[in-house]
């Protein structure tokens, strides 16, 4: 395959800037639309980071929520966020504190009035305004807010690496990856929020990324720190030490390597792991957080035996996992979501029957591995959902860069492999991916929060 027929090598890696470009503007115009407070929990996580940057400590349970509606302004903005590991609330309230001292600004945010409706659609009150006119929050807020954006940028690139990684002799596939995660709206509009989700997310990518460098023992210590720090972001971010130790188990089984490396490599990993689990059991608030995070979703409601709960599930998932913003109050028309959802379910099994078949000799490790760390994280969706109804996709987003991977290696094996068809293709979901979002934000979530475009 010429450079004068299809992508160049160098004109992929230049593409890459295409899809950052797209996934930066989208997310700064998110910034915009979406008011404070508006992001799920972001009000609670917002209690969480003021309370290390005033109190230079490990954020706690406090202030007790109050009221009895889940809404209610006293439950809203509680501590009731902070008994999730605190690795996300010490970086973001570190920066907080900074970006006060620098800027002489205060640390803590007043959220707007609530609405005395609760979330119908829009959690609080907010100032009538031109879309594009000053942001209203203090550079306190718009700070971390960069910071998310910043963090969730992480899976633009991560998919990039991940598809050159399967489909190594394919450079169109990495641009088309990258830019389906960079416009995927749930995604991108989510980044902008204050939320462990971000570092969370951001840390699960880098594992896998890691983890995909097969043939390399001492990856698996690398990749057994970062699913450490994931851990002591989000509890559910277990799935990535299973998804460690289950890949090392698939190498070891497939390559039959040298078996010292490898085991020393896992012993190495165990002690990491051990370390982590060690600090978290002896230190009092690191120890009284697994309790109330693990309590809180052992428990399994009685809907999980009926068939319309699951549907509610399945629906939710698809509407959540495409565009459905606010508190889960600003969804895009059903069928929207269902047209996404089938096209990515149809080139995402083409591109995995590719891979499959690839002819690296590593090629059909690779697959086990992504299947691995798709297992995980659905057995983590499930598990949330068999506690209570919280189909919200953002507990997903680690899968992202594996679905856009195999989604663009379907799409490119659909094409002719001439570079100006490639170019057109690129172009296309590119024009597609920027007109929905603005389309989305324009007639969506503009007349929910009362903005106006001038």
């Amino acid at each position: 395959m010429s450079a004068s027929s299809a992508l160049s090598s160098i004109e992929s890696r230049w593409l890459l800037l295409l899809p950052v470009g797209v996934y930066l503007f989208l997310a700064v115009l998110y910034m915009f639309a979406i008011p404070p407070g508006e992001s799920p929990d972001e009000p609670g996580h917002m209690v969480c980071v003021e309370q290390v940057a005033r109190f230079h400590r490990l954020p706690l349970r406090e202030p007790v929520p109050e009221g009895d509606t889940w809404w209610s302004r006293g439950r809203i903005i509680a501590g009731h966020m902070c008994y999730h590991m605190p690795l996300y609330y010490l970086a973001a309230g570190s920066l907080l504190e900074g970006t006060a001292r620098l800027t002489n600004t205060p640390k803590h945010f007043e959220f707007p009035p609530s609405n005395p409706d609760g979330p119908q659609p829009n959690m609080f009150q907010h100032e009538n305004k031109p879309l594009l006119s000053a942001i209203p929050e203090p550079v306190t807020m718009i700070v971390l807010r960069l910071f998310s954006i910043a963090l969730g940028l992480v899976a633009v690139p991560g998919a990039y690496i991940l598809s050159r990684r399967l489909y190594p002799d394919e450079q169109i596939v990495g641009a088309l990856a990258a830019l389906l995660t960079a416009g995927w709206v749930q995604f991108v509009a989510l980044s902008q929020g204050i939320n462990n989700d971000v570092l969370a997310t951001a840390l699960a990518i880098i594992t896998l990324l890691v983890l995909v460098q097969t043939g390399r023992p001492r990856r698996f210590v690398v990749a057994a720190f970062i699913a450490s720090l994931a851990v002591l972001t989000k509890i559910t971010m277990l799935f990535t030490i299973g998804a460690v130790l289950s890949v090392w188990i698939a190498e070891v089984m497939y390559l039959k390597p040298a078996k010292r490396p490898h085991f020393k490599a896992l012993l190495l990993s165990l002690l990491i792991w051990s370390g982590t689990f060690l600090l978290i059991s002896q230190h009092p608030v690191l120890r009284e957080n697994l309790r109330i995070s693990t309590g809180a979703f052992t428990a399994v409601t009685d809907s999980v035996i009926t068939w319309d709960y699951w549907q509610q599930v399945f629906q939710l998932t698809l509407s959540s996992g495409w565009a459905r913003l606010g508190w889960m109050s600003l969804p895009a028309p059903m069928w929207h979501a269902y047209l996404w959802w089938s096209a990515i379910a149809v080139f995402s099994v083409l591109g995995l029957r590719r891979s499959w078949h690839s002819p690296q000799k590593d090629g059909k490790l690779l697959v086990a591995i992504l299947l691995i760390w798709l297992a995980g994280i659905l057995f983590t969706y499930l598990r949330i959902n068999l506690n209570r109804l919280q189909p919200q996709f953002r507990f997903a987003f680690a899968s992202l860069p594996v679905l856009t991977t195999w989604t663009a290696g379907g799409i490119a094996g659909l094409i002719p492999r001439q570079r100006q068809t490639q170019w057109a293709v690129l172009a296309a979901i590119t024009i597609f991916l920027l007109g929905y979002n603005i389309w989305f934000v324009t007639a969506v979530i503009g007349p929910a929060y009362g903005w106006r475009l001038y």
